[in-house]
């Protein structure tokens, strides 16, 4: 009798250490996706020849970088950044009470992102990466063709809206498996709808014409206070 329960709670060990090296394994591999993934995305957004054309709510807007530019357009206005030299020159062009204006606001820090940021994908350290491999799940999906993986996270708060927009219950990016390139993110809200917004990416084919600055705008001056 003795040993029948000795060997009953052998198994039940075995079992739960079973358990365990699978949970681990899943987890492992989770974290193993989104570093991966986010090397890829890196690697694509320092790509000094590119555009990227976003489609949200039967609205386009597109990006443009080359070499040392980069030209943000809106169905509102249009931004274009010089980041020659340490510091970048900034160039806002825009419509206010019926006049065109360009604002220009020199010595600027900034950070340019070509990508979307997916998910928060740049996590630095390993306690950041496992707690982001905690709250996204991951599927695999294909998407007009394309072999993707799924990444879809619940709203949180105290995070800013471009990554949780207002009302939303969770964000699902589609990224392509074999690019890292984000192609599609839908926002599923609380009341039961969806955002949707899909991306399009062009590598070397941006061109001088793509980057040149907006005619008829009278320029306005904007200052950084210290």
């Amino acid at each position: 009798m003795k040993e029948k329960k000795m060997k009953l709670w052998t198994l039940i060990v075995i079992v739960i250490l079973l358990v365990i090296a699978i949970f681990v394994g899943m987890f492992a591999r989770k974290i193993s996706i989104l570093s991966n993934l986010d090397k890829k995305m890196e690697s694509a957004n320092e790509a000094k020849n590119l555009s990227v054309k976003i489609v949200s709510q039967n609205q386009t807007s597109t990006r443009y970088r080359k070499d040392n530019k980069v030209k943000f357009v809106t169905p509102s206005n249009t931004t274009i950044v010089d980041t020659r030299g340490t510091l970048a020159t900034l160039y806002l062009y825009k419509e206010e009470n019926g006049k065109k204006i360009v604002q220009k606001t020199d010595n600027l820090t900034v950070h340019i992102t070509m990508l979307e940021n997916c998910a928060d994908l740049v996590q630095d350290t390993l306690s950041d990466q496992i707690q982001l491999a905690r709250s996204t799940k991951i599927s695999s999906q294909n998407v007009d063709g394309k072999a993707c993986y799924a990444l879809t996270q619940k709203a949180k708060s105290g995070y800013p809206s471009w990554l949780f927009p207002e009302g939303c219950e969770s964000v699902t990016f589609y990224v392509e498996k074999t690019t890292g390139l984000p192609i599609k993110r839908v926002v599923q809200n609380i009341d039961k709808t969806q955002d949707v917004m899909i991306f399009e990416y062009s590598f070397n084919t941006v061109t001088d014409e793509d980057m040149k600055a907006l005619e008829g705008y009278e320029e306005v001056q904007q200052t950084i206070e210290e």
